[in-house]
């Protein structure tokens, strides 16, 4: 009795040493009849190659079992590479792969693999842009990275002229699987512009890329501000409060960031008021109005006309 138990208990150990040596593909590609004195070539991408290259004893597309002979792989740089012999393999979203370690008949282990084709390189679960202070912080979330070389943080101050401002090569795992990237942009650019806009560019290994939506930052009042009317025909009135004394730029601008009107004056510290006329050529739309004291920003504001 007592060795009919060691027996089953080895046998179970035994058992889950091999599940846990035998760790499935995250996806598959296929080279149907160019395989040069193949059939055709299956290669099977791993985290890391296995310790000992891993046997397949058969393979199901669509459900069906194929009717090939596979040869022993090899394992370069988490790729294992398979020579098989006979038909095709059909088209399939993925394959059902049976992996067993050489010289243990009873290994085998059922995988489902996915067609690498099917997949996109990256899967991005969240992106976000928003105001912190002078600076505009950004975050993304990604899982499913497949390929992943490099995420580029493109910005725009009129939503058409983009250009790369960092290079994100990495970002921190977490338990989930799930990736999470974050970058603060303090440029002092941001501080001449009332509306900004963010967009991620992500470039797999093979160099294709694809752009994420565009996020806006519409910088909020950082003063207090008062304008009247609004909406407005001809005249604005603009009331502000400076901190200090100093040289006043009130400028207009558009959703573009194209400045349209401005004016300077002499500011006192406290409440300082200003006229901005001649706006009755503008076109009807939304405009910011924005005030500087000494070159440094002070407030901004949104009006319509």
């Amino acid at each position: 009795m007592k060795r009919t138990v060691l027996l089953v208990c080895a046998l179970i150990l035994s058992a889950t040493i091999i599940s846990a040596q035998i760790v499935c593909p995250t996806s598959f590609s296929r080279n149907n009849g160019n395989g040069g004195g193949c059939s055709g070539k299956l290669i099977f991408s791993f985290a890391t190659c296995p310790n000992q290259v891993l046997k397949i004893d058969s393979i199901y597309a669509n459900g069906v079992k194929q009717l090939i002979t596979i040869d022993a792989g090899t394992c370069n740089s988490g790729k294992s590479q398979y020579c098989f012999h006979g038909p095709n393999i059909p088209p399939s979203g993925g394959l059902q792969v049976y992996f067993s370690i050489a010289g243990v008949p009873t290994s085998s282990v059922g995988c489902y693999v996915p067609d690498a084709a099917g997949l996109l390189p990256v899967t991005l679960i969240s992106f976000d842009a928003k105001k912190s202070s002078d600076a505009v912080m950004i975050n993304w979330i990604t899982t499913n990275e497949i390929n992943h070389d490099r995420f580029e943080i493109e910005r725009s101050f009129d939503n058409i002229k983009f250009k790369t401002i960092a290079v994100v090569l990495d970002g921190v795992l977490n338990a989930s699987g799930e990736k999470k990237y974050a970058y603060k942009d303090a440029s002092a650019e941001l501080t001449n512009h009332a509306v900004i806009y963010y967009r991620l560019k992500q470039t797999d290994s093979d160099g294709k890329s694809t752009l994420s939506d565009i996020r806006v930052v519409t910088k909020t009042t950082i003063s207090s501000m008062e304008i009247s009317p609004n909406p407005f025909t001809a005249n604005i009135i603009i009331k502000f409060t400076s901190e200090e004394k100093g040289i006043a730029e009130v400028k207009l601008v558009d959703v573009l960031g194209a400045k349209t009107k401005s004016k300077s004056m002499t500011a006192a510290k406290g409440i300082n008021s200003l006229i901005l006329n001649d706006l009755s050529k503008l076109k009807s739309g939304m405009y910011f109005a924005i005030v500087s004291v000494n070159g440094k920003v002070i407030c901004r504001h949104q009006i319509i006309k």
